[in-house]
């Protein structure tokens, strides 16, 4: 009798917490207790919120509030401000430092702080030498963009995904302004490394589950994440686009 009147203390308790008001966050969706709305929160739902709570709306994933801005003014103003420049302390994130610590820069999408802040100086102030910003970037364009015409004009007889045209034409802005070299939209060798870039970012997604369930770092062992991550799709994609570069 006492353990079955725990029980139902405990979950309305937990009821309680999960349903009491957000204090001056925004209004969303409950979700489920514990898993948020995760399970169901399509493309779809989403614009049903948004018609409902406005361009301003929080969801429950996990133990994670997630803010969704859905005007462009709003979402600007806020992505520009230096509060909300920095990253998340995500368990991917952890991924990337230690690649750091293995003698890997962070880059510019995977830092935070200084090491961010000194990296996209040492990128923009480069690229401006080399024609970013001025009138020799948008012949570059202009090339890309006309084959790219081209190419969408095979796609016009049925609604159809994005083509993979597209990533190959911004990674030729980049690449002709690095090396004066661009790639076909149908270069297999191009083709594969995007296919395995893809892959990883679908194997890193996974491990987000243990940023939004956090009790999940205590029961799946080090080694699956290492596996899940993919370490060494990670080290093969890596030594690929060496190889890439030195071409």
């Amino acid at each position: 009798m006492i353990l079955e009147a725990c029980l139902i203390f405990l979950i309305l308790y937990v009821t309680f917490i999960y349903l009491k008001p957000k204090g001056n966050l925004p209004p969303g969706p409950m979700g489920i207790p514990f898993i948020g709305c995760m399970p169901y929160f399509s493309i779809d739902n989403c614009i049903t919120a948004k018609n409902k709570y406005g361009n301003l709306f929080m969801t429950k994933t996990g133990v994670s509030n997630m803010l969704y801005i859905c005007d462009y003014k709003t979402a600007k103003e806020a992505l520009s401000k230096f509060e909300f420049a920095d990253r998340p302390h995500w368990k991917l994130m952890e991924f990337f430092k230690e690649e750091k610590e293995r003698g890997r820069a962070g880059g510019i999408i995977t830092s935070n702080g200084s090491h961010w802040h000194h990296n996209r100086r040492f990128l923009l102030r480069h690229l401006r030498d080399l024609g970013m910003g001025k009138s020799k970037i948008e012949g570059i364009i202009m090339r890309e963009v006309e084959d790219l015409v081209e190419d969408f004009k095979g796609l016009t007889k049925e609604p159809s995904k994005l083509p993979f045209s597209i990533n190959v034409a911004v990674l030729n802005v980049i690449w002709q302004l690095v090396s004066s070299h661009r790639y076909g939209f149908k270069d297999k060798q191009v083709e594969q490394f995007m296919k395995k870039i893809n892959e990883l970012q679908n194997d890193f997604m996974l491990i987000g589950l243990l940023d939004f369930f956090p009790i999940l770092n205590y029961i799946v062992p080090k080694s699956l994440i290492n596996i899940i991550l993919g370490i060494n799709k990670f080290d093969r994609a890596t030594q690929e686009f060496q190889d890439l570069v030195k071409i």
